[in-house]
């Protein structure tokens, strides 16, 4: 099986990937689990219109290195360009070097 190709080189975002638990107060509290670089593009923008009200999202393709003991899930959230992204999606990985990983955010 071919190997996707990626540059290390364009690994120049810096991301956060980040938990929400509940505290013992009740209120919420997020944690970061992993901090590291990633190349970032940008997918698509979706228009829709619910209810009559039109919303703007914007999607991204994240890569990052694989890593040991770590793999992202739906329930992280990521941090980037201060703004709070959701996880959609994690596609299987093919390349055993680097996951990608697909983010919305709305507008």
């Amino acid at each position: 099986m071919a190997r996707t190709r990626y540059n290390p080189g364009k690994l120049d975002q810096r991301v956060s990937f980040v938990t929400m638990t509940q505290g013992a107060d009740g209120r919420p509290v997020e944690s970061v689990v992993l901090s590291t670089w990633a190349f970032v593009r940008q997918s698509s923008g979706i228009r829709t219109d619910q209810a009559g009200e039109i919303n703007l999202t914007k999607e991204v393709i994240l890569t990052i290195r694989y890593r040991d003991g770590f793999f992202p899930e739906k329930t992280m959230l990521v941090d980037w360009n201060n703004r709070r992204y959701v996880i959609t999606s994690v596609p299987p990985n093919i390349d055993e070097r680097f996951v990608e990983v697909r983010l919305s955010y709305e507008i």
